[in-house]
């Protein structure tokens, strides 16, 4: 009987090791879904990444907002159409860029970055 708790124990240790390590596949599927917020899975080791991918899109909405905010409150609307079209295609190309960035990061890294994770960005 002790040794079978003793085994019970130890599976459950052994669980928890596996239940902490991280898996590729689980990256890649975060990457499709929810591009690059994917990079909060391996935070430790993808700050810079996240930080900068979220500062293109916030530049992105900038870049789309601020012509449209001025026309408003300047009184006259914007009606070039030409311009619009421009603004919303440099926002979507700074979200389509950053998602492919995320999608592409994760496939790319080896399985055994995310396997040893944490440990294999002290490395």
């Amino acid at each position: 009987m002790a040794e079978y708790q003793e085994n019970l124990v130890l599976d459950k240790v052994q669980r928890n090791k596996i239940d902490k390590s991280k898996k590729k596949k689980i990256a890649i599927l975060l990457s499709v879904f929810f591009g690059i917020f994917s990079w909060f899975y391996t935070y430790g080791a993808n700050k810079k990444k996240l930080w900068s991918s979220l500062a293109i899109v916030l530049l992105g909405l900038i870049v789309l907002y601020v012509p449209v905010l001025y026309s408003f409150f300047s009184g006259s609307y914007m009606s070039s159409l030409g311009l619009e079209i421009t603004l919303w295609a440099i926002f979507a190309t700074c979200i389509i860029s950053t998602y492919i960035w995320a999608l592409v990061d994760n496939i790319h890294r080896p399985a055994s970055f995310y396997s040893g994770y944490p440990e294999s960005i002290l490395k």
